[in-house]
């Protein structure tokens, strides 16, 4: 293993010089520092992580928990939180929670044992309304910031999450400006935060039209095509009559988009629907989706940068970041409507 006496001989300077470039001291003139890396690079030296992590109390390593990685969305937010933190000489250690309160507890504590200098994460959906490893967290005085999902038990622990209210207030109002007034939702899981607020979003649209709520067209889907699929079809099997659906996410939008077109439908001749997220496959799909657009990779970057003000003592808040509607060829206006114009 290359030391740093070796360099220190190979550079003619002494080991404290070496020290100090490594450590990137200020009283080192620049040339002296770019010639010193550049005989550390030749040599092949490696810094010693456990050993600046014992002078520095900073292990240089963050702690993401998200609960999908199997979803297009946490993908691409992972790539923004690991852009800023390569930028900032920190690694990752990404865990997955499948959506279960219980494994997320135990990615949780695995990745305080490891002395993580501050944890990202997107909460677990919870039927119980259990966060108590979140106190533990808080005890150990771990710098957090909660992404994507801020359940109201978690309070005001610093968050950086899409304005769901408006993305849901947002998507019925397009569908409604086309001339739409039997709007189905296929929400996600009831105990999502998301889903409450996109459905809070959606009845206040209706609100304002004027259009009376009815819980017929309220149909609970999940996360995943599969789950958009089965909603339809129960929509279908139940006689409901509608002429747009808003969904919960983009894949539900996908899966439910399958089912109609498999049955001989036309969208949006037949049926218009309309996703959330745009997602990559929201664009490619066969029938590109109207969606609301939701940051991602840009939701990731603000969530560590918020992390390292945090980490740093600065002063920091929550961020609520806009969304905004992306008109593709899923959406059009009902028959009736069309027929008029």
């Amino acid at each position: 293993m290359v030391t740093l006496k070796q360099i220190a001989l190979e550079a003619g300077v002494s080991i404290m010089t070496v020290s100090k470039v490594m450590r990137d001291y200020p009283d080192i003139a620049p040339k002296t520092k770019e010639r010193i890396r550049a005989i550390a690079n030749q040599l092949g030296y490696v810094p010693d992580a456990a050993a600046r992590s014992l002078r520095t109390r900073s292990t240089h390593t963050i702690g993401v928990v998200v609960p999908n990685i199997n979803q297009a969305y946490f993908p691409r937010v992972f790539v923004g939180i690991e852009q800023v933190a390569k930028a900032r000489g920190y690694k990752l250690f990404l865990a997955h929670s499948n959506d279960d309160p219980e494994q997320e507890t135990a990615e949780i504590r695995e990745l305080l044992s490891r002395k993580v200098d501050g944890l990202i994460i997107a909460p677990a959906n919870r039927l119980d309304g259990n966060f108590e490893v979140f106190t533990l967290i808080e005890s150990r005085n771990v710098p957090l910031v909660i992404m994507d999902r801020h359940p109201s038990q978690l309070g005001n622990l610093l968050h950086v999450v899409s304005d769901d209210r408006q993305g849901g207030y947002l998507a019925a109002k397009h569908l409604i400006s086309l001339g739409h007034r039997a709007i189905a939702i296929l929400t996600g899981p009831a105990s999502c935060p998301s889903t409450q607020e996109r459905t809070e979003g959606y009845r206040r649209a209706l609100q304002e039209a004027g259009i009376a709520h009815r819980d017929e067209l309220v149909f609970t889907a999940g996360h995943d095509v599969a789950d958009g699929q089965k909603a339809a079809a129960e929509l279908t099997n139940e006689r409901t009559k509608c002429t747009a659906i808003f969904a919960h996410n983009d894949m539900v939008a996908i899966g439910a988009a399958e089912f109609f077109l498999q049955q001989k439908w036309s969208i949006p001749d037949d049926i218009s629907i309309m996703g959330y997220g745009d997602v990559q496959s929201a664009q490619y799909y066969r029938v590109p989706l109207t969606t609301i657009r939701q940051p991602q990779s840009g939701m990731g970057q603000l969530a560590i940068q918020v992390l390292f003000e945090k980490m740093a003592g600065r002063p920091t808040e929550s961020r609520r970041m806009p969304v905004e509607v992306v008109t593709r060829s899923s959406t059009s206006f009902p028959k009736a409507t069309a027929s008029k114009k």
